[in-house]
């Protein structure tokens, strides 16, 4: 499971914590982009501790190994996506999941529950499977 520190993946930590009467199953992955607060690092160490997570961090890379001509925002991006796919890599993870808001961008809207992507972390969303039960959606 993705955590970014950010609300919706604290909230989906908290909602796997009741899920699992308080225990977290599986590993929870963070992509460390070196710009947090060092409160947030701060809090991400307590709650490893707390909650005896197996917290797997792993660095972005640096932004001089990212496309100079795509957009700033964009850069961004593919140096986190470049940071996951690393760890994806190295941990042999056949799969991940996140917490995100439809509401938040319009890309977002369109993911579903089950978003497969190709072995470059490609998303083709034109080409997904079909989801049968319209609760998903809502």
């Amino acid at each position: 499971m993705l955590w970014s520190l950010g609300k919706d993946s604290n909230v989906m930590l908290w909602l796997t914590r009741k899920a699992f009467i308080g225990r977290v199953p599986f590993p929870v992955v963070h992509v460390d982009t070196g710009k947090k607060f060092s409160e947030m690092y701060a809090f991400r160490d307590r709650y490893k501790e707390d909650w005896n997570l197996n917290l797997i961090c792993g660095e972005c890379p640096p932004i001089e190994t990212i496309d100079p001509s795509l957009p700033p925002a964009a850069r961004s991006a593919a140096r986190k996506t470049e940071g996951l796919k690393a760890i994806m890599d190295k941990e042999a993870f056949a799969g991940v999941f996140a917490g995100i808001r439809r509401d938040e961008q319009a890309v977002r809207a369109r993911e579903r529950v089950f978003s497969p992507r190709g072995l470059n972390a490609e998303w083709e969303q034109h080409d997904q499977p079909a989801e049968f039960w319209g609760q998903y959606t809502t």
